[in-house]
């Protein structure tokens, strides 16, 4: 697994800009990656929300007031969604992770053209991903 944060000290710190990290939106359309990651968080008290395509992330990010996005690159749709929450004001802060399976690719592409704060390559140790979302 492959985690590149952006240089931000409130990444991974656990307090994402705008206090802990509360409520995390998870978007993958491997039912079971979803619900590894889904349990993982929520053990260490944070709430999860599941979405399994790109319509149900937009509209759980919205309704959730979400403060982080945990999505597969691959889902279709996802580069144009990663873009419209950085062009509209009120989801433009919400940090991202973006799940990567793509062979060849280097993170700072994957970085630059998905305009994610960091990328986690599959398969993943789920605890790595709690510690990158949690600074713990």
């Amino acid at each position: 697994m492959v985690a590149i944060p952006v240089p931000d000290p409130d990444f991974g710190g656990g307090r994402w800009g705008r206090g802990r990290c509360k409520s995390v939106v998870v978007a993958d359309t491997e039912r079971h990656v979803v619900r590894l990651i889904q349990v993982n968080l929520e053990r260490r008290g944070i709430d999860v929300v599941a979405a399994t395509d790109v319509a149900s992330a937009r509209q759980r990010i919205v309704t959730r007031n979400a403060d982080l996005l945990i999505i597969s690159l691959a889902m279709e749709g996802c580069a144009d969604l990663l873009r419209e929450l950085r062009g509209t004001e009120a989801t433009a802060d919400i940090r991202s992770i973006g799940l990567s399976d793509a062979k060849g690719e280097s993170e700072a592409s994957l970085l630059e053209e998905y305009r994610v704060d960091a990328v986690v390559r599959k398969p993943f140790n789920p605890a790595d991903l709690v510690r990158i979302v949690t600074g713990g």
